[in-house]
């Protein structure tokens, strides 16, 4: 069924201020988006992808809602600022690459905070961002990061709870050496972590510690009285690349293949990626993973997926080979619609209904408004985007 209005559920009241009224009528729900980095239109099984394997993405897509018309802006700055503040790029403090040192003023209202008077516990887990040092080093160890702008602190914006990058450039380094972490107790509330669990005090593979944590919040936080608000940023399929090679089994599927070392990381990276949001969405159904889903959260959970821009050729990515960004022009870095057109669900069980299509025009602005009439409370006076 093709639906050409932008409604996943019914309207509720309008917001207009931040921290306003509560409306008790509102559904309340859960929150998850996920966000991939670098992902293309085409890059996924729904939009007809046949040599990468997206099996739960596919299912999601068919359990709900697949928004055909979903744009981001071209680079992953400026769609995170976006997302967050709910103004266009336009708008958004942050609207290119070349502003990671600044990141966001301390007046910049975020998601987490419109949710907040609502009573959702808010946690953000993988690619923030914005806030410190990070120059990634791909061939040895990485150079103790430092908080350079603790005014763009997910922890400052109305986060609880936070695991990931917060920078950049650090974030392209799948194997980087530190982490950082949520900590009530620390300066800025975010603490250094080393990554050295893997074998002989290595680090770890990133994407799988991000993974990890989103699942472990849910674990947490499935009985609790009031709601969640969840982002998790994934980095796949962004470069560096070649690090799942460095994964023990990281190719999978693909190893055998008779293609180039970058055509299988890229096809083990986003299949890589799709394995960890089903097991997100398994954990959303049952939280303490006793094969008894009385506790499932997935009748009260909107999930939303996304990507932040069109796929890179960086680091060889073959996206020509896998027709990543599927009939448009461009990518990563352009305004063609293969650069900003993205791959995007909404699935609510329940309540959206299975095999649905919508062709509205959305954009990421629209997340933050969606959300706080989700939770009934107020969004911002002036934000650019519109409740779905």
């Amino acid at each position: 069924m093709r639906l050409q209005v932008p409604i996943l559920l019914a309207a509720l009241a309008l917001p207009t201020l931040v921290a306003g009224p509560v409306y008790a009528d509102a559904p309340r729900p859960n929150i998850v988006h996920i966000f991939a980095d670098d992902l293309g239109w085409g890059s996924v099984g729904f939009n007809g992808q046949t040599q990468i394997a997206t099996p739960n993405l596919d299912a999601l897509a068919a359990s709900g809602m697949r928004l055909d018309n979903a744009y981001s802006a071209p680079v992953c700055a400026p769609s995170r600022a976006v997302l967050y503040t709910g103004f266009h790029n336009g708008h958004a403090g942050v609207d290119g690459n070349d502003e990671l040192s600044d990141g966001f003023s301390a007046q910049d209202v975020m998601t987490a905070q419109v949710l907040a008077p609502g009573g959702y516990t808010s946690a953000i887990f993988g690619k923030w961002g914005f806030g410190s040092t990070g120059n990634p080093n791909l061939n040895g160890s990485d150079v103790t990061p430092s908080i350079n702008a603790p005014n763009s602190l997910p922890t400052n914006h109305g986060f609880d709870d936070f695991y990931g990058y917060l920078n950049h450039g650090a974030a392209h380094d799948y194997f980087y050496d530190w982490m950082w972490q949520s900590n009530p107790s620390a300066p800025n509330g975010v603490s250094l972590v080393h990554n050295n669990a893997g074998p002989g005090g290595t680090p770890q593979y990133s994407h799988d510690l991000i993974a990890a944590q989103s699942e472990q919040f849910v674990a947490d936080h499935a009985a609790d009285a009031n709601p969640f608000y969840m982002q998790v940023n994934y980095t796949i399929p962004h470069w560096d690349i070649d690090a799942i090679s460095n994964v023990p089994g990281g190719l999978g599927q693909y190893a055998n293949m008779p293609w180039t070392p970058q055509q299988k990381e890229y096809a083990a990276m986003i299949t890589r990626m799709d394995a960890s949001i089903g097991s997100l969405v398994a954990k959303l159904g049952d939280p303490n993973g006793d094969g008894d889903k009385s506790d499932s959260l997935l009748s009260n959970t909107l999930i939303m997926f996304t990507s932040d821009n069109g796929p890179s050729t960086e680091d060889n990515s073959p996206i020509d080979f896998f027709d990543a960004n599927g009939p448009y022009r461009g990518g990563k870095f352009e305004v063609y619609e293969g650069g900003i057109h993205m791959p995007a669900i909404a699935t609510w069980q329940g309540t959206i209904a299975p095999g649905t299509v919508s062709d509205y025009r959305t954009d990421l602005a629209d997340f933050m408004a969606t959300a706080a009439d989700l939770a009934g409370t107020e969004a911002p006076v002036g934000i650019d985007g519109t409740s779905l």
